[in-house]
Formats: structure tokens, sequence, C-alpha cells
């Protein structure tokens, strides 16, 4: 090589893989020094030498490295003769090295076979004692031992099985022939005792609790349920009896409960026969008295129904098979599951899922008591662990047949009050707050009374904690109604037998609400939907008769009215009693705008139909028309008559609906409207002759004759013909003091206008008094406008 080819970095990457040998021979020598010394005493002093050579050519690479930075013409033959030595030599230390490596290898691995076949004679030797020690523990009973001891041989022969078994040795293939033939027996051996201790017949379940055959001591099924489940058969052996004892026991006790003429119910005994020396569980049937008469009670109320209630009725109640499966089941777990809790729930997976079928297949599960029965049985056995506590067939079987029955019998109510409100009833019914359920007088009267001190009021004084069992009221409540006898009462007055049918079957809903007789939602919802069909088909139902007949209209506004107050009173008689989240649920509040406001509108239409009948009628009561002319006069009077008996005709048939101050005020706006019409037609004049003034007062006071008669049909007092002021508490007519007044002074001179001053200036207009003395006299010595001043000064 020449000289110019030798460079540093090349010299160090030469002196690097000559290290990294070394180091690699090194460690090999060590690995094997155990087993070839002598060798490896060799081996160590040639790698000393190696060492000292490698040092020496560390030094030397050094040197050239130095010369080669300084000059350039060195050779380096030398340095490639002394590299060249050491490989060689490194080459020759790594052969001796492969070859005791390899030495070393077969020895280990010889090693190793004769290792392997003397565990596995000391297991296979081990296997066929115990096997023996499997015979003398079943011969004495001990199987839960014997169990064990077998799955301590299954352990080890599986650590020293071959991946296939046609490889192993004859001796290997002999001893797990014989832990399989152990195995079976054992099994087979606890089965036997299975089928001794547990003795199922049709109508009873056996468990002996004796020694079987020559067995030292009684094995109890606790201790077979444990060797099975040791053995991994124990799930296959609870399968197997739970479907016998549901062929053997269960079902036919099932089919025969179902099948059972009416007086007749199965029941359950428990006894211990200490002869055979066992515990016995034995259904039977029997006579019942009370399920007879039930039976006949029930025929009897649903004798009139359809097939499909004839079929229900056919089914026996659930109540009445419940207690015996109650008895079994626990038997089960008491004596057949060994005390087991595994076992009993294993025996629950396999029974239960058959049972509640057939029970709800052919029981009625929700006839009697509406499912409480299933409901409590499902929870008791997940107490005792037979099914887990997410199951609930039954209980989700209970709210589907409950809130199906719900919908029928919400079907049911709204059929039941569509028909009342389609089928109309001309009866009526009267109520009024002293006699009504639930009202504020009743509510009141349970008030506890106490003593009022001499600073209190002298009204009753109550607290909210006194208030009473359901009763809302608080304290300044309380204080309102004592004061004002009109709040929250219900007047008297008369209502539909439709609604009052229909509010009584809404305080029997709330009443249902309160006692848990279906769901609070569900009822709350049914109460509001009955409201909801009140506003649409009560309208409906007389849609022709409400603008047209005073009476039909007065009482559906009186239905209205009744059926507002009970909707507001129930929050104050159910708010209390429901439970602590469901307390607005008996609040309707917000149904109460709507349905005031539908029977006011209707109300309202009514009436002002009735002011433009009154109206068209006392068109022909013309005064401009010459009513001086018996022609014109008595076809005013005529008029003047048809309006007044409009008013008497609808205050009259208001007055079989509406509350007393309510029909007071409304005949009054009705013939209001005829004395507003007069007055109107009056001070329009422009003239009168004496004559047609004399024809127009006696006009007016026949029409104030007429609406006395007319309003004193209904109770309503109007003031006297000379009276100046209405009688105290009368209703306000609006234009009668007018058309009083009118009357009176119309015709009358000046001295009769002085002794109606004040009156005359409180009720008239300037411009109306004005008119009323020009149509009075025609006196061109005093004219009006001097009367006014007259009349309207201070002196």
């Amino acid at each position: 090589m020449a000289v110019e080819d030798v460079t540093l970095p090349a010299m160090r990457r030469l002196f690097a893989d000559i290290t990294r040998g070394a180091d690699q021979a090194q460690a090999k020598v060590i690995a094997i020094i155990d087993a070839k010394h002598a060798d490896f005493v060799s081996a160590a002093d040639q790698v000393g030498g190696l060492s000292h050579v490698l040092e020496d050519l560390r030094c030397d690479i050094h040197k050239a490295g130095e010369q080669l930075r300084n000059a350039s013409g060195i050779g380096t033959g030398t340095v490639q003769m002394q590299t060249g030595a050491c490989v060689t030599q490194d080459r020759t230390l790594a052969a001796k090295q492969r070859s005791a490596v390899a030495e070393h290898g077969e020895l280990k691995a010889d090693l190793d076979f004769l290792d392997a076949r003397s565990n596995v004679l000391s297991i296979m030797l081990e296997a066929h004692c115990v096997i023996d020690k499997v015979d003398k523990l079943s011969d004495a009973g001990k199987y839960v031992e014997a169990a064990a001891v077998i799955l301590d041989i299954a352990e080890k022969l599986q650590k020293v099985s071959a991946p296939k078994s046609e490889r192993e040795p004859g001796l290997m293939q002999a001893a797990k022939i014989s832990y399989y033939q152990r195995r079976t027996w054992l099994t087979t051996r606890l089965q036997s005792i299975l089928l001794h201790v547990v003795q199922l017949r049709g109508r009873s379940v056996a468990i002996c609790y004796g020694n079987e055959g020559g067995d030292a001591e009684a094995t109890s099924l606790q201790q077979v349920w444990e060797a099975l489940h040791m053995l991994e058969v124990q799930k296959q052996r609870v399968e197997q009896l739970a479907e016998q004892l549901m062929r053997v026991v269960l079902q036919p006790l099932l089919d025969a409960a179902r099948k059972l003429p009416a007086g007749q119910i199965v029941t359950a005994t428990v006894t211990r026969d200490r002869a055979r020396e066992c515990v016995v569980w034995t259904w039977d049937t029997a006579q019942e008295a009370r399920i007879l008469e039930e039976r006949m009670l029930n025929t009897n109320d649903n004798c009139g129904g359809g097939m499909a209630d004839k079929e229900q009725k056919r089914r026996p109640p659930a109540s009445d098979v419940l207690p015996v499966l109650e008895s079994l089941f626990v038997f089960v777990q008491e004596h057949l599951s060994g005390a087991s809790a595994d076992v009993y729930s294993l025996f629950g997976k396999w029974l239960w899922p058959a049972t509640i079928f057939c029970v709800i297949q052919h029981f009625d599960t929700c006839g009697t008591d509406r499912g409480e029965a299933l409901e409590s049985f499902e929870t008791l056995m997940q107490s005792k662990g037979l099914i887990a506590r997410g199951e609930n067939t039954l209980s989700r079987h209970v709210r589907e047949n409950k809130r199906s029955l719900g919908e029928q019998s919400h079907s049911t109510v709204l059929t039941e009050v569509r028909n009342w409100l389609m089928q109309w009833d001309n009866s009526l019914v009267s109520v009024c707050d002293a006699t009504e359920p639930g009202s504020v007088t009743e509510l009141l009267a349970k008030l506890p009374r106490k003593e009022s001190t001499p600073g209190e009021s002298s009204m009753i004084a109550a607290t909210s904690g006194d208030l009473g069992d359901g009763i809302s009221f608080n304290k300044e409540l309380q204080q309102w109604l004592q004061q004002d006898v009109g709040l929250l009462r219900v007047p008297t007055m008369n209502v539909s037998s439709a609604t009052h049918k229909l509010v009584s079957r809404v305080r029997n809903l709330m009443d249902d609400m309160v006692n848990g007789n279906g769901r609070a939602e569900d009822l709350n919802r049914l109460v509001r939907e009955i409201c909801a069909l009140f506003a649409i088909l009560r309208p409906y139902a007389q849609k022709a008769q409400l603008r047209t007949s005073p009476h039909s209209c007065a009482i559906f506004f009186s239905d209205c009215l009744y059926l507002v107050h009970a909707l507001i009173i129930l929050q104050y008689t159910h708010r209390k009693q429901l439970a602590s989240d469901k307390p607005h649920l008996a609040i309707f509040v917000d149904l109460v705008p709507q349905l005031r406001r539908l029977g006011e509108n209707h109300f309202l239409a009514m009436l002002r139909h009735m002011q433009e009948q009154i109206v068209i009628a006392l068109v022909p009561c013309d005064f401009a028309a010459g009513v001086a002319q018996d022609r014109a006069y008595i076809a005013a009077e005529a008029a003047l008559g048809a309006a007044v008996q409009r008013v008497k005709e609808a205050a009259q048939g208001m007055a079989s609906a509406l509350p007393r101050q309510l029909l007071h005020e409304t005949a009054g706006l009705l013939f209001g409207v005829v004395c507003q019409d007069l007055r109107g037609k009056l001070f329009k004049l422009q003239h009168a002759t004496p004559d047609e003034v004399s024809h127009l007062s006696a006009l007016l006071a026949s029409a104030l004759n007429g609406g006395r008669q007319a309003l004193a049909a209904v109770g309503i007092q109007t003031p006297q013909k000379d009276a100046e002021q209405p009688p105290r508490g009368s209703t306000e007519i609006p234009g009668w003091g007018i058309l009083a007044l009118t009357a009176d002074l119309l015709g009358s001179g000046f001295s009769r206008f002085m002794e109606k001053r004040t009156l005359l200036l409180k009720t008239l207009r300037k411009e109306e008094i004005l008119k009323l003395m020009s149509l009075s006299w025609r006196d061109d010595v005093f004219p009006p406008q001097e009367a006014w001043a007259a009349l309207n000064s201070d002196e």
C-alpha cells in the first residue's frame, strides 16, 4: 500500500475493528471458562499477550499519525506487517473459542434432556400415587377433596403434555387414561348421589339427607355442588335438574292452577319425614269459599261483557298461584341449592323465564290488585338471589298493563264525557258554595278555631300549620276569604247536568291521583283533555242557539264559570295531599283564562245580538214622524212594547241559569239599550207641537212602566216614579235616570225645571237641558238660554 493511501481516518477505523474483535473474543472466553478450564487458562494467557500487542499497535498507530501530520513520505509497510500478524493470531483464537462453545452446548443439551426425563418420571410417579388417593377419598365420601385432587392431577399432567398426544410416550398416555377414568367415575358418582338426594315426583320434591350405600358419612348437597363446580360440570347438572323440576313438578302445578274450577286454589306445604330422613315440599288443591265468592261476583258483574271479557274472567288471578311458587323457590334456595348463591341463581336462570311466561300467559296478573302481588313477588325473588336486580319482566308487564288499562280507562272516560256533552240534556242542577264538595265554605269550616288576642281581629286565627290535612290556605288568603264573602265562592246558579257530571268526574280523577290509583301525570293529562273536550264540544253542541237564545247562552256561561271555579279550587283541596315532587299536577290555573274567555266571548256575542234585536224592534218608534197622529203613535207604542218584551224574555231566559248579581247587571244593560235609544231619538228632535210633546211624554212613561214590569220579573228593584235617588243597592240601569227625568219634565214649565234643578244639572248635559226646554215650551219672553242661565246660577 502506498504511503499516501495510509491516512489517519483509515488507521482509526482499523484500530476500532481490532479492538471490537478483541472484546468479543474476551467475552466468549469468559463465557466458556467453567466448562473448559484448561483451555480458558491458555486462552487467557494469549488474550494477555494480545492485549500487549494491541497496546503496542495503538502506540505505533499514534506515532504513525504524528509522522503523517509532519511529513509525507513515510511508508506503511511496518504497520501493515504488524496488523496482519495480529489478525492472524485473532482468527486462531476465534476458531478455538467456537469449538469450545459448540462442545459446551452439546453437554448442556444432554443435561437438559436428562433433567426433563427425570421431571416427567417424577410427575408420572406422583400422579399414579395421587390417583390412588382419589379412590380412597371417594370411598370415604370426601368428594370435594377428591375433586381437588383431580384438579391437581390435571394441572400436573398439563405441564408435561406434548402438543400432540400421538408423540407422547406410552407411560404418559396410560397416566392420562387413568386420570380421565377417575374424573368420569367421580362425576358419575356425584350424579348418582344427586339423584339419590333429590327425588322429583308429580306433586312433590324430596331432599334426602341420609347417607347412600356404603358412604362413611352422609353427603350434603352443598358438597355435591361444590365438587361439581370444581369438576366444571356444575352448570350442566343444574340445567338438567332444573329442566326435570320444570317438567315433573312446576309445569303440572301451573297447568293445574290455571284449570282449577271456581272455589279451589293450590296450596304448598313443607314437611320433614324423619323415617325416610328427608324434607318434602308438596303442592295440592284446596277449597276456598272466599275465592268462590269473589269469582261469582266477578262473573255477575261482567255477565253483560263481550267474549273477550268473559275469556279474561276465566283466567284465574295470579295471586292464587304466587304463594305456591314463592314457597317452591324458597325450598329450592334452602334445600336444593345447598345454600349456594351461585347454584340458586343458576336455578333461577332456567326456571324463572318459563315460570313467568306461563303466569303472564295464563293468569290474570293485574285484575284485583293492579299487579301489586306480581311486583312484590318479583322483588322478593330479587332479594333472595333467584334473579338479578336488573330482571324486571314482571314489573315491566305490570307497568305496560297499567298503561294499557289506563289508556283504555282514559278512552272510556273521554267517550263518556263526549256523550254527556253531545247528547244534550235540558235538565239543570242547582249549585252553590254551601253544598258544593270541596268548596271554600266547606274548607273554612274544617279549619280549627283559635282564641284571638285582644289586639287581633275577631276573625278565626289560624296558621298554615293548623289548616288541616289537604287544605292549602295560607294565613293571608284565609283572612281575605273571611273578609270577602264572594272570593273563590261558587255563586248560587244552575248548570247543565252534563257539566255537573263532568266536574264530578274531574274531582274523582283528582282523588284517584291522591290515592295513587294510576300515574299522576296521566291523570293530570286526562283532566286537561276533558277540559279541552268541554271547550270544543260544549259550544259545538249548541252553536245554533248560543247567539240567539239567552237561555242556552246563560247555561253555557254558567257551565264555564262552574268549571273554572272547580279548577281553581283543586289546587287548594288536593295539592298538599300529593307527593312532594308532584304538587304542580293539581294546578290547572293555566286553563282558567281560556275557559273564562270562552264563556265571556259567547255571552257577549249573545248580548250584542240582543242589543241589535232591541234596536231593530225600536225602529218603528220614530219621534219625528208626527207622533201625535194615531197611526204613528200606535206604531211607536207597539214597537216600544216589542222592545220591552224582548228585554223581559231575555231576562227571564237568563234567570234560569245565571247568578243573581250577573243576571241583574245583564238585564239592566239590555233595558239600558231601550233607554239610550229613546234618549237619542228625543234629543234629536228639532221641534215638536204641544200635542206631540204630550204624546212623547206618554211614550216615555209607558217605556218606564214596561221596564219596571220586565225587570221586576227577574227581581230587579227600580226607582219609584217620584224618587230622585235610586234605592240603595239597586242595579244601575244605563239611561234610566235620564229617561225618567225627561219623561217627568217634558212639557213642564220653568218652575217645574227649577224644582228639579239639582237632579237636572247632575243628570243631563247643557245641550240636553236646552233641548228639553225648547221642546217643553215656546216662550219668546223667556227663551231657553236665559232659562239655562237662571237654572245654572248659584242664587
